[in-house]
């Protein structure tokens, strides 16, 4: 998602929350990291200082990729409140969901809460009154769990 569609275009605009403000931090650093990349590729280390400067940009690259990666943790993290929101927290869901990769413990538990919110804010999104049987009861639990959870304890 670029950066600019995160952006606010009027003043009287909601401000953004922290799920965007982090997804455009994530935004600008995959920038910076594929600017490095392009500079180590262009390199010429055929001599001392050119292979110094190699290894600075490899500091660098991986500076940047501790970074993303925490910026992907904190945003499973998140609880979407609109429909920007959940889409940049599926994006994040869908980058972390590699089913070829191992998790740790700590990104399993951050892919199970992510998903958890984002279906919280999708049951609360919906008319309750269309939805019958075994879902409507599950989504009505779920919306009820959103709403303690917020401290909207009133239905």
């Amino acid at each position: 998602m670029a950066l600019s569609t995160l952006e606010n275009t009027s003043a009287s605009a909601k401000p953004v929350g922290p799920l965007l403000a982090m997804h455009a931090r994530y935004e600008a650093a995959w920038e910076e990291y594929n600017r490095i990349d392009q500079a180590k590729t262009e390199l010429n280390d055929k001599d001392e200082a050119g292979r110094i400067l190699r290894f600075r940009y490899e500091d660098a690259m991986r500076a940047s990729g501790r970074e993303t990666d925490a910026l992907q943790m904190a945003i499973l993290y998140q609880v979407p409140t609109t429909w920007q929101e959940a889409l940049v927290l599926q994006f994040h869901i869908h980058l972390r969901s590699d089913p070829h990769s191992d998790k740790t413990e700590e990104e399993k538990a951050a892919l199970e809460v992510a998903s958890d919110t984002l279906f919280d804010f999708m049951c609360d999104e919906i008319d309750h009154d269309k939805s019958e049987g075994v879902f409507h009861r599950s989504e009505c639990i779920v919306s009820d769990r959103r709403r303690s959870r917020t401290g909207c304890l009133a239905a």
